[in-house]
């Protein structure tokens, strides 16, 4: 069964969430790995945005067939 565009959305709302914390709590102590990790998350929340996306204007194609 192919994913949903829901399903990307939410696991990039968890991302979202988990990258938030991770700025919070290490922002007095940044560091250029820290960055790195941070940026990944970002990187990937973005990649999940588009496959949403992606995923969404499949299904409003297939709709109007």
């Amino acid at each position: 069964m192919a994913v949903t565009a829901k399903a990307y959305r939410e696991k990039r709302a968890g991302i979202v969430k988990e990258a938030r914390t991770f700025l919070e709590a290490n922002e007095k102590d940044w560091t250029a790995d820290r960055q790195g990790t941070y940026d990944k998350m970002l990187s990937e929340c973005s990649d999940l945005l588009a496959k949403a996306t992606q995923v969404e204007n499949l299904e409003k194609a297939e709709a109007s067939l």
